[in-house]
């Protein structure tokens, strides 16, 4: 009898143990999901930014497809994983192009910052992957 009963404590501790380290794994993840969208939210959240908190917002998505090892297409395009691929895309007025971001590296981030830097931008359109984390952002230059 007492063995069933310590089988029955060592059970639930295990059941117990199980729960809480999901539930902090849960809590973590959701909390970087957080902290990395407020990290774009929080600049382009404005109303408008400039060209050059433009660049800084594709900058961080570079960086963060890279460290994630994002995949690229015979295009070198980053191909969207489901879970931590972020892809920026921008909207010129000149010709109502829609350019990825990885356009945009290709002719080079310092020239797109010096043709577009004072230029006033607006997110016009967020997506977000399944777990919350922010996937594609498109801005619009502003007249």
């Amino acid at each position: 009898m007492k063995k069933n009963i310590g089988i029955i404590i060592g059970l639930v501790i295990v059941v117990i143990a199980v729960f809480i380290t999901w539930y902090m794994q849960t809590v973590n993840a959701r909390k970087d999901v957080t902290e990395y969208n407020s990290g774009y939210e929080s600049i382009y959240k404005e109303n408008t930014i400039n060209g050059v908190d433009l660049t800084t917002i594709i900058n961080r998505a570079i960086d963060n497809n890279e460290k994630y090892s994002i995949e690229k297409d015979e295009k070198n395009v980053y191909i969207d994983d489901g879970e931590y691929y972020t892809e920026i895309y921008v909207k010129l007025v000149e010709d109502g192009e829609i350019y990825p971001m990885e356009a945009i590296e290709q002719v080079g981030i310092s020239e797109f910052t010096r043709l577009y830097g004072s230029l006033n931008f607006e997110c016009t359109a967020t997506e977000y992957h399944e777990n919350g984390r922010i996937s594609k952002l498109t801005f619009e230059i502003l007249n």
